[in-house]
């Protein structure tokens, strides 16, 4: 696997986590539970705005690299 392949991989999880986890503040009713749950979508959220950043910088490495 390169790093290219991780990042990759981890943008589409975090992406589905962020799905499931909208799901759940859906079906759930309990407005503790849906606190929690936006908690987590908001470290998800951050989590993959790491690997996009990573994504880019990997991307403008090899653009100016091999110039």
């Amino acid at each position: 696997m390169t790093y290219e392949d991780l990042i990759h991989d981890s943008i589409t999880f975090f992406e589905n986590a962020q799905k499931r986890t909208m799901e759940k503040i859906e079906q759930t009713e309990r407005e503790s539970t849906k606190l929690q749950l936006n908690k987590e979508l908001e470290a998800f959220e951050h989590l993959k705005g790491y690997w996009n950043q990573e994504k880019l910088r990997l991307e403008l490495n090899k653009k100016y690299s091999s110039s």
